[in-house]
């Protein structure tokens, strides 16, 4: 599957760079929302990131004790 504009914010976060045209999600288990105006995947992804192996990536959005909503990526690279 292509890459959503969410997934691609998130995967930025999480590593320096990648080539998105020809990365791909393997799997998905999520949605797409509005964080801070900018649309965020939260949920959990795998991706095939090209020439950087197979990740998982798990998204949240937190609201902080002073209502402020922040986006948060953890990621994992998978396999070898």
């Amino acid at each position: 599957m292509k890459i959503t504009d969410g997934q691609d914010r998130a995967i930025l976060l999480a590593l320096d760079g990648y080539n998105r045209e020809k990365s791909n999600v393997t799997a998905e288990s999520g949605t797409e929302i509005m964080i801070n105006g900018r649309l965020s995947y939260v949920g959990v992804f795998h991706a095939h990131i090209y020439r950087k192996g197979n990740y998982r990536f798990e998204c949240e959005r937190e609201v902080w004790g002073d209502g402020t909503e922040h986006y948060c990526v953890e990621h994992k690279k998978e396999g070898k």
